[in-house]
């Protein structure tokens, strides 16, 4: 109970001083810039997320329920709670992307918390105060050892306790977990991939605002659509588990 109440009140500080720092915390929801971007979103920054990150970020039980094969994963952020937990008595509440919350806010209200930076929008202050960039930077200032096989200091067993800490727990978190950045427990970032992610964080994430969709393009989602919106069990459930991890 002490380590509880130790624990939460160190959680309460520091909040206290990110508020001091850098402003309060304000949702971060989807608004499309209509200025030319020196880095963008679908061009330079989603691919390396798809090279790099997809591979543990890409399922509906993603590690910390971050999911990021989409903008709006990033937005939603990361959340304590297990997507499995087999010793549960009661329903958890769903966490489906598009479907169970359709804003920033409504994430928060269901216990997810930011991975971008939602206070005072400086360069500064998005790298200092943002866990995505912590988490990269982390990586660079502590790679992979050298020797072929991961050591111990690697959870990578199916059971593992996911660490999911917010952005005021990350300093106690790389001071327990050096090796703990990311990509975890695979060879960090290029220097160029680092430079277009921390560079696109330090500008606040933008993203430049959709375009139509062409006619093939239209073509293929109506094509998807038909296959899964059949009526049979058996399509509706194959349809859920395929559309999960699209």
């Amino acid at each position: 109970l002490v380590l509880l109440i130790l624990s939460g009140c160190t959680t309460l500080v520091a909040v206290l001083n990110h508020d001091a720092l850098f402003g309060p915390e304000h949702p971060k929801e989807l608004v499309a810039s209509s200025a030319p971007l020196t880095v963008d979103y679908e061009r330079h920054v989603r691919p390396i997320l798809e090279r790099r990150c997809l591979t543990c970020h890409g399922c509906y039980d993603s590690p910390c329920q971050l999911k990021l094969e989409s903008y709006q994963g990033l937005l939603r952020g990361g959340s304590k709670t297990p997507v499995y937990n087999a010793t549960r008595l009661s329903p958890a509440p769903l966490t489906r992307m598009f479907e169970d919350a359709q804003s920033t806010a409504e994430w928060r209200d269901l216990g997810f918390h930011p991975v971008l930076h939602e206070r005072a929008n400086t360069p500064q202050a998005n790298l200092q105060a943002g866990l995505v960039a912590r988490l990269l930077e982390l990586k660079q200032q502590h790679p992979l050892p050298a020797s072929k096989l991961l050591g111990p200091e690697f959870e990578l067993s199916a059971d593992r306790a996911h660490q999911c800490p917010r952005i005021e727990e990350f300093d106690a978190y790389a001071a327990a977990k050096p090796l703990a950045g990311m990509p975890y427990g695979l060879p960090g970032l290029s220097t160029a991939e680092h430079r277009t992610l921390q560079t696109w964080l330090a500008n606040g994430a933008p993203i430049a605002a959709e375009k139509p969709l062409t006619a093939s393009l239209a073509r293929e989602v109506a094509l998807w659509e038909s296959l899964f919106n059949q009526d049979s069990l058996k399509h509706q459930l194959s349809a859920r588990y395929v559309y999960e991890h699209l």
